[in-house]
């Protein structure tokens, strides 16, 4: 992994022309972090507030975001798609560290899940609860 991720940002530095600074270089081989590339931190979030967040939730015609509870963790699996776990960041926001992407969970008043705001890319899109 170490290999390869040091070859990406090799090619990267030289066909950006980026002046080529190897203690730099090798400090992003050593954290693993890329220029540019969101740095998540997972927090815990009680399994009660996990369980208001299960749902399905209708991204298009034919097309779904279901969310479960698996032991501790929120799974989401997109019709026709394997399904990956999310981590939260804050107590409504999650991550997946399969791909960037994001989802927030939108409430109502009273505290209950209306829905979810998917973030990947230039997709910035509110998904209504099923």
């Amino acid at each position: 992994m170490k290999s390869l991720l040091r070859a990406l940002v090799l090619v990267f530095v030289a066909t950006s022309c980026f002046a080529q600074d190897t203690a730099r270089l090798d400090e992003i081989v050593q954290t693993k972090t890329m220029v540019g590339v969101p740095q998540h931190k997972e927090i815990t979030v009680p399994v009660s507030t996990l369980s208001k967040y299960t749902g399905t939730f209708q991204m298009g015609p034919n097309v779904d975001l279901s969310i479960t509870l698996e032991g501790d963790h929120l799974m989401g699996q997109m019709s026709g798609q394997p399904k990956f776990p999310i981590f939260a960041e804050t107590e409504t926001l999650f991550f997946f560290k399969v791909v960037e992407a994001t989802l927030e969970f939108q409430t109502d008043g009273s505290g209950a899940v209306t829905g979810v705001r998917l973030r990947q890319g230039p997709i910035n899109q509110l998904l209504p609860r099923k």
